[in-house]
């Protein structure tokens, strides 16, 4: 399942019109008109340096007739990646570094079109700016690989490739189809995806368009020099790479990198993407050069180098403590509802029993078990159970109070703490809670499937004096065990004193 979410109207209606042969700039600029974000990127690029179009451009009708339609084609397709990718939640470091490598890229793109042609620029561009877009679904995941990803972006080129491969299951440019297949992306620029780490061989024989993806391939290279744990040696690759099969001499490449850091910062700005400055190749090399004997930096280099080194123990610090947090959710929060979980649930009873015993306050327990939901699950599936229980649980929010505590206290077992609730207005609250359940209906596979649940509740005032959480639990417990002997949905209330 695609973590982005499905492109606009807009830019469908975009790709509609741009297509047809017989569609007016007019005509564009009043689609594009019609999303004001977009309009703004529009206008951003129309009045961007690198377009040196003169006079400022105000009006979307206007920047579509100067842009022409290939452009606004491609800035409509960029605009939608930024769009999608902003939702995804990642860490701000990680969405930072994100940002940074589509950028370089892009730009890396952009630069190689206009120095070897035969690709139109922004075409480039929009290549460049989607090779990393597959990491998003990497860095959606788990604390964990986030974490991982650190490390892997470190290395160049197939290895890279081969870590991802081995840590997460799947590459970022095998992940890319499937996050964007119903985006109906052009077709050379999936082709140039997913063929820009094949040998160049392969590439001139077997790609749509085999500059586009060379493009894509040099840009990658490229870019990799920023990122990667040893500077000099991604660099020395990137020099044989371009000047094995694109002719470039090794002065031509150091100037490209210093290029590719400017365009980075330029195409931020007009992309409304915030991102730090850019390091020259000269920087690059020298810092990487200082790591590996800080004893004989410069002033300036140590002093770059201490504030590298505080960044990053303050980015560790921030890690870890996600990490303890994390944790902590882990064992207090069930992953399937997000509702607390039992020892979460035991805790609050727990406090809550004290509260009301020291202010002589009614409380009130209530549990609810699902229906042969072993049942459940042997026929339609776990997949249609874990449906089921995320479905019970959303209910169930709906019919609590503010001041109640809900939990899953067990795979088919809810529990229900009501403070200043005595037993009548428990007795009610129960049977409120076994409606809910028989009233919900859950769609699997084109079936509507039902729910019942036994509910049983309990008042601390059945309790003797000495009778703590524990022992309110347990009596629960044994009363909705009885009652299930009686059939399905059910409600009874616990009123002798233990």
């Amino acid at each position: 399942m695609s973590i982005l979410k499905s492109p606009s109207s807009t830019f469908l209606e975009i790709l509609d019109s741009t297509n047809s042969s017989g569609v007016s700039a007019k005509n564009i600029g009043e689609i594009v008109s019609q999303d004001q974000v977009l309009a703004r990127t529009v206008l951003r690029v129309a009045n961007s340096r690198q377009r040196g179009l003169g006079r400022e451009v105000q009006d979307p009708t206007r920047a579509a007739l100067l842009l022409g339609a290939t452009t606004i084609r491609h800035v409509a397709l960029i605009h939608e990646f930024v769009i999608s990718a902003n939702e995804v939640k990642i860490r701000d470091r990680e969405k930072l570094n994100f940002w940074e490598d589509c950028l370089r890229r892009a730009s890396a793109a952009n630069l190689l079109a206009h120095r070897y042609g035969a690709i139109h620029p922004d075409m480039a561009f929009a290549v460049g700016f989607a090779l990393e877009f597959g990491r998003l679904s990497i860095l959606s995941g788990d604390l964990q690989s986030t974490q991982s990803f650190g490390q892997v972006r470190a290395l160049t080129g197939q290895e890279r490739i081969d870590a991802e491969v081995d840590q997460f299951g799947a590459s970022h440019i095998h992940v890319f189809p499937e996050m964007t297949q119903n985006w109906e992306l052009p077709e050379v620029l999936t082709d140039a995806l997913a063929m820009h780490h094949e040998e160049p061989e392969t590439i001139r024989n077997e790609a749509r368009q085999p500059l586009t993806t060379f493009i894509a391939r040099w840009a990658d290279t490229s870019a990799e020099v920023f990122t990667a744990k040893q500077t000099g040696d991604a660099f020395e690759r990137a020099v044989t790479q371009l000047n094995e099969e694109a002719g470039m001499t090794k002065a031509e490449v150091e100037q490209f990198i210093d290029q590719i850091s400017l365009q980075t910062i330029a195409y931020s700005n007009v992309l409304a993407l915030p991102l730090e400055p850019q390091p020259t190749l000269k920087r690059l090399l020298s810092d990487a050069k200082a790591r590996k004997d800080p004893e004989r930096m410069s002033k300036p280099q140590l002093i770059s180098y201490v504030e590298t080194l505080i960044l990053r123990q303050e980015e560790l610090e921030d890690e870890l403590q996600e990490l303890r947090s994390h944790v902590l959710s882990m064992t207090q929060f069930d992953p399937l509802t997000g509702l607390p979980s039992r020892d979460h649930f035991m805790m609050s009873l727990r406090q809550e029993v004290a509260r009301a015993r020291r202010y002589d306050r009614p409380l009130s327990l209530v549990i609810l078990d699902v229906d042969e939901f072993t049942e459940f699950n042997a026929t339609h599936g776990q997949n249609a159970g874990d449906i089921a229980l995320r479905k019970a649980s959303s209910c169930l929010e709906r019919v609590m109070r503010d001041s109640d505590f809900l939990a899953r206290s067990g795979g088919d077992e809810f529990v229900f703490v009501l403070p200043e609730t005595d037993s009548g207005g428990g007795r009610i609250f129960a049977e409120r809670a076994r409606a809910c359940m028989e009233a919900l209906k859950v769609d699997v596979q084109g079936r509507r499937l039902r729910l019942s649940a036994c509910v049983c509740g309990i008042s601390l005032e059945s309790l003797t004096k000495e009778g703590d959480h524990e022992v309110l639990y347990a009596a629960a417990l044994r009363a909705v065990k009885k009652l299930r002997e009686r059939g399905p949905n059910r409600v009874s209330w616990v009123n002798t004193k233990n």
